[in-house]
């Protein structure tokens, strides 16, 4: 089955498209069939334009006409107890609400589009040990260091928005 997994971001949104068989032992066969990594510029309405064309150039590249489901990581409240160190609350509701319109274009374009959408939870999508991961999406500088496959994902390389993609991708073909 092919998924096209996405993570929403206000100012980065993952793609991943995956072909792999559900299973809910874990889909051990998962291949990425491409990936991106879309950044937000200009206004609002060109972002959307922006992910709204990533998303089928992805798919007309690879040849993919028939998609079997949209996974996309879903947007939550954030906890009200995460603390900066200077004990100020790290909640920024702008750029939540700016992830949740692209949340809402993704979903309003696979309805449009004809496919299920399967929402998944944010639990450290993006973030598992980089040897989990396929070599495309782990930068030049994270293989670098000699036990990078150990290494956990970090959060500051935009790729790690395509990586959080494959994650919500894999957890749609486990939930099947």
């Amino acid at each position: 089955m092919i998924v096209l997994g996405i993570d929403p971001g206000a100012r980065f949104t993952g793609v991943a498209l995956v072909d792999g068989t559900p299973s809910p032992l874990g889909c051990r066969d998962a291949k990425l069939l491409a990936h991106a990594v879309i950044e937000a510029g200009g206004d609002e309405s060109e972002y959307f334009a922006a992910v709204g064309l990533g998303l089928v150039e992805i798919m007309l590249d690879q040849g993919v006409t028939n998609l079997g489901l949209v996974a996309l990581e879903d947007v939550v409240a954030p906890s009200p107890h995460v603390r900066r160190k200077d004990g100020n609350s790290i909640i920024r509701p702008g750029t939540l609400i700016e992830t949740a319109k692209v949340y809402g274009y993704v979903a309003r374009w696979a309805a449009w589009a004809d496919v299920e959408l399967v929402p998944i939870a944010p639990a450290g999508n993006g973030s598992q040990h980089l040897g989990t991961y396929p070599d495309e999406l782990v930068a030049p500088g994270e293989r670098r260091l000699k036990d990078w496959r150990f290494r956990l994902a970090g959060k500051s390389n935009p790729i790690n928005h395509a990586r959080s993609a494959w994650d919500v991708a894999l957890a749609a073909l486990i939930r099947l």
